[in-house]
């Protein structure tokens, strides 16, 4: 369970009702359990998960502008897998082994391979 002192440290000298605080206790509970077996270092789980929790409740941001950056952020995504496949059909048709490519992108050989239809 969350408690007030560790509310009270992350939110430092900023003013909350009773009702947010246990909101964000609440949330804080939730994405705990989400992120149960996570790493501790993942800064999904350790920070960017109860922040964006903490800001929706505060007014801050709003779960609309959050799904928007996520849709964004997901389209850019494809944007940037489409070409990279672009680029490692062009690498192989050039003579460029898949192991290279793999060097080359940072990306797993099966990734490779799949970009290139295998």
């Amino acid at each position: 369970m969350i408690q007030d002192h560790e509310i009270d440290a992350y939110l430092d000298d900023i003013e909350v009702t009773d009702e947010q605080r246990q909101q964000i206790r609440t949330a804080w509970e939730t994405i705990a359990a989400r992120y149960a077996d996570a790493d501790p270092q993942d800064p999904d789980a350790v920070t960017l998960a109860p922040a964006a929790a903490v800001q929706v409740i505060l007014g801050d941001t709003t779960l609309d502008d959050l799904g928007c950056a996520y849709l964004a952020a997901r389209r850019m995504q494809r944007e940037a897998m489409a070409a990279l496949t672009g680029g490692i059909a062009a690498a192989a048709a050039q003579g460029m082994r898949e192991t290279a490519i793999t060097d080359a992108t940072g990306v797993t050989r099966m990734t490779v391979r799949k970009a290139l239809g295998k």
